[in-house]
């Protein structure tokens, strides 16, 4: 009789470890996911206490480390999301993207790249044609869409030593294929760019 409790009691152990094991692994699947996009980056609302997991896009004039963001943008009675470069150190936080040639800033309501895994994020030199082979050959980051449904993606420009983060469109349209980007001088259209892309490693 004593062997059977024992055995019962050894059964009902493993039922409710089991049955607690399982329960933690789903919710950690569920928090993972609740967070965005992807296992290895996701966007979420910005916070300036986690640039820590933040996507740097690089340093600007003062030297102070730039990040990646999107925004909602109103166009009419259309929306759309743009990418564009976070500024945590101004007096106040903010996000500035380019919208037909121009400058728009945000400074609520804007999200950032995170990552917990940082070194995946590698940024690659090419150019408006090279590009287009590499949304089939390397995990490019999407970023949003234009008015036309062209994906966005994001990438940066080194000019005099600063990096400037812009947005990427493929199109067969001169004036839109290419990278697009605010510098301290004005609106910057160019063919040779670099793309963030995600590379397990």
């Amino acid at each position: 009789m004593k062997i059977i409790l024992l055995f019962v009691v050894l059964c009902l152990s493993v039922l409710v470890n089991g049955s607690r094991h399982n329960h933690h692994s789903h919710s950690g699947r569920h928090n993972h996911h609740s967070h965005g996009d992807h296992i290895g980056y996701y966007w979420d609302d910005y916070k300036r206490n986690r640039l820590l997991k933040g996507v740097v896009a690089g340093k600007d004039i003062r030297n102070k480390e730039i990040y990646i963001g999107i925004a909602k943008h109103v166009e009419g009675n259309k929306e759309f999301l743009v990418p564009g470069v976070i500024y945590p150190w101004d007096a106040e936080e903010h996000m500035t993207y380019e919208w037909n040639k121009g400058p728009q800033t945000v400074t609520e309501g804007f999200r950032m790249l995170y990552s917990d895994y940082l070194d995946h994020m590698v940024w690659i030199q090419t150019n408006a044609n090279d590009v287009r082979h590499l949304i089939h050959d390397k995990e490019l980051i999407s970023a949003g869409y234009d008015e036309e449904h062209n994906k966005y993606y994001i990438g940066r420009i080194q000019i005099d030593g600063l990096y400037y983060a812009g947005k990427i469109i493929i199109s067969n349209i001169d004036d839109k294929n290419g990278f697009h980007c605010l510098t301290k001088t004005g609106y910057l259209h160019t063919n040779e760019f670099e793309v963030l892309t995600h590379q397990m490693k």
